[in-house]
């Protein structure tokens, strides 16, 4: 089939035009919420960092509390010392304080399960947190008020503010523990934030989901979300405060957006940086989906695993997981009578190990380059996210050129259709999540081709029409992968050179197709030489500054966990910073300084031996590192029971802006002895300090502290 030289050009044009209006949050909403009214609140919570148990959090703990409570709600605190130890890892326990106010709008019928609208009000240290999660208390807030002015709805809402969500999930896990209307929930929706900008996604839920996700895509607003990112979520290291409720065996289900990334836990994610649009798009997906909730005479049923997908915001695409089996032997009976008609069916397999070549080529390049052009240490993963958005132009251009210098032909487009169909497969049998991004491309492309004898003139035009817009999801797809993994992983952008193949090449011109590849790969050279020189800093994004004071065996050195080239004068060396599983630091010498020191002590009552680890002010950051030398039972730290690890330390973790007071205790089998290595860090350089270089950020912890680390070692009896 013949289409004219441009047509190729102007598919890939709109297709990349489509996919970016489809990161932007919608600019309108279909429902009351109040931007108006969630700006202010966003506003008033960002006024400063806000860390649990700082004076600025007990302020806004405060307010939230007269805000709920002037809307006619119930409101209490649950006031609690809170611990928590990961599921994953190293099993590490996080010790804070946990003021959860949580506020009760009744239902007509009480008797019935309630629904939970769920946001953390905490921030992390160094930043105001407008997006994390001032938009999500907002978004509470907003629908709390919307809820309560109209007639009861048909069960209990419970509104939570958690606490301390950013030291380890410490308020949700206190309160599905510990308190009583934890046991009353039947569904929760929580609201999260990871940046600044584009539209809320509906990312995760609980298990059985099928129709819970019916029930969020029939009330939803420009629904955004798929099976992909929850089948994926599901797998990585991240938690929010839903991992709690779903580990309660509560219906669940999450929203957040992720674009501005460069924001994420930094100064600058203030309420001037939030994006309008991707606000009221948060506070649309909490008020939609908690109200549906609330309405419901029953609770969505867990049931069969759902794949689903949407349609540029308009619709969501969903059936049962298990139909995916039935669409991969469509595609596969639609392949095999494609290529039956091929004249030279060897062909195919040369395609197919040209579309191999040409993705796994750019995705190794473009990782490597990107890791050599920013460089090892903590910082290096964020340092650069101020210009990750047009490093992703970078990388899509030689994705581009990648697959317009090995010539797609029509060999190239069936090799592409069957390496995608054996990804279809196997995702379907691993993620069937994930299956529905590969399976139906290959299915409307091969239907495309059988149809196009009987389209007649028209089917150029139906093609390239279909295909581009197919393109543009699949491309929205590839930058999000891009943004959520952060800009070393920039090879995850080849993922674009099989999905252009299969929609996009039989609208390439082969004769012009090298001399632009040549081009594209010219061009991305100059950017990521430009790339290279420029800092990607600006008034916008300035420079963290990562620069600490370490004290260590009765030495001081300047560290930072950056780049040797950060730290003052002399030769640095790399040393491995204690506590911290894998971390290092580049360190040169110091003058000494006022060393933090916390105080330590170690007894025995009868069986039980207790250590007691204290703060006399508000540490930045406190890690224990304990490592036990026999068998013991009944180990718990502030009384919370916890295991201890027998084949390597077990950390503890104190961010709060409290005076800490950590306990812990347990029955050992018989004499022992406890190694201890403590470290501590006060906010504040020491005076004298060389320039840092820029603001301090939660990132790594340290920076802009003075860090002590302490080795003990205690025996009983």
């Amino acid at each position: 089939m013949r289409f004219p030289v441009w047509a190729g050009a102007a598919a890939l044009l709109v297709s990349l035009a489509l996919g970016l209006m489809l990161a932007r949050a919608p600019s309108r909403s279909s429902s009351e919420f109040d931007l108006t009214r969630a700006q202010a609140t966003v506003a008033e919570i960002t006024r400063a960092p806000h860390v649990t148990g700082s004076p600025e959090h007990t302020r806004i703990r405060n307010w939230i509390q007269s805000q709920m409570t002037g809307l006619g709600l119930t409101v209490e605190t649950q006031s609690i010392s809170g611990v928590r130890q990961n599921t994953r890892g190293d099993k590490s326990i996080n010790v804070s304080p946990v003021d959860n106010v949580i506020a009760v709008l009744p239902g007509s019928d009480r008797s019935l399960p309630a629904v939970a609208l769920m946001a953390h009000y905490d921030s992390v240290a160094y930043s105001p947190g407008a997006g994390d999660d001032a938009a999500g208390v907002a978004a509470l807030l907003e629908t709390a008020r919307l809820l309560s002015a109209g007639a009861p709805p048909k069960r209990d809402v419970i509104f939570i503010f958690t606490d301390a969500e950013e030291l380890g999930l410490i308020g949700a896990q206190m309160f599905f523990k510990a308190h009583p209307l934890a046991e009353k929930i039947g569904a929760v929706v929580n609201v999260e934030a990871r940046g600044s900008s584009g539209r809320a996604i509906m990312f995760q839920t609980s298990d059985g989901n099928d129709a819970l996700v019916a029930l969020w895509a029939r009330h939803a607003h420009a629904p955004s979300g798929n099976s992909l990112t929850s089948s994926i979520y599901r797998r990585l290291p991240n938690d929010t405060d839903l991992t709690i409720a779903i580990g309660a065996d509560k219906i669940a289900i999450n929203g957040s957006f992720i674009d501005g990334f460069a924001d994420y836990h930094m100064p600058t994610d203030s309420a001037a940086s939030l994006d309008p649009n991707t606000l009221r798009h948060l506070g649309d997906f909490a008020l939609s989906t908690t109200r549906a909730l609330a309405q419901s005479a029953t609770l969505p049923a867990r049931g069969h695993e759902a794949t689903y997908f949407d349609v540029f915001g308009l619709f969501v695409v969903q059936y049962p997981s298990g139909l995916g089996w039935l669409f991969c032997a469509v595609a596969a009976i639609l392949l095999g009578w494609t290529i039956r008609d091929e004249p030279k069916k060897w062909s195919v397999l040369i395609g197919a190990g040209k579309v191999i070549g040409a993705t796994a080529l750019v995705g190794v390049a473009a990782h490597f380059i990107a890791n050599w052009i920013y460089g090892d240490g903590t910082m290096a993963f964020r340092e650069r996210l101020a210009e990750a958005p047009a490093a992703f132009w970078i990388w899509l251009a030689l994705a581009f050129a990648a697959l317009l210098l090995i010539k797609p032909d029509r060999s190239v487009w069936l090799g592409t259709a069957v390496l995608m169909l054996i990804v279809s497969i196997l995702t379907q049998a691993m993620v069937p999540g994930a299956s529905w991004l590969f399976v139906w491309p290959v299915l409307i492309a091969l239907a495309l081709d059988r149809l196009a004898p009987r389209l007649g003139k028209s089917a150029p035009l139906v093609i390239a029409i279909v295909s581009t817009l197919i393109f543009a999801l699949l491309f929205d797809i590839v930058r999000l992968f891009y943004v959520s993994l952060g800009t070393t992983y920039a090879g995850t952008v080849a993922l674009a050179i099989p999905f252009a193949a299969l929609m996009l090449s039989p609208m390439l011109d082969a004769k012009f197709s090298r001399p632009i590849g040549a081009g594209l790969v010219a061009a991305a050279a100059l950017g990521l030489a430009a790339l290279t020189l420029n800092t990607g800093f600006s008034a916008r994004h300035p420079k963290p500054g990562d620069l600490f004071h370490l004290t260590e065996s009765g030495k001081s050195f300047w560290a930072t966990t950056s780049k040797p080239s950060d730290l003052p004068g002399g030769e640095a060396e790399h040393a491995r910073l204690p506590v911290f599983r894998t971390a290092k630091v580049w360190r040169t010498p110091a003058p000494p300084a006022a060393a933090p020191k916390p105080t330590t002590g170690l007894k025995q009552d009868g069986e039980t031996v207790t250590l007691n680890l204290q703060t006399q002010t508000a540490p930045h950051v406190f890690v224990a590192s304990i490592e036990i030398d026999t068998p013991v039972t009944d180990a718990r730290v502030n009384g919370e029971p916890v295991t201890l690890n027998t084949d390597k330390p077990t950390r503890i973790f104190y961010r709060a802006s409290a005076p800490m007071d950590v306990t812990l205790t347990f029955t050992p089998e018989g004499p022992g002895t406890l190694s201890l290595v403590t470290l501590l860090a006060e906010e504040g350089l020491p005076p004298g300090a060389p320039d840092p270089g820029g603001p301090p950020v939660n990132w790594t912890w340290l920076s802009h502290t003075r860090s002590a680390v302490e080795t003990e070692t205690f025996t009983w009896p």
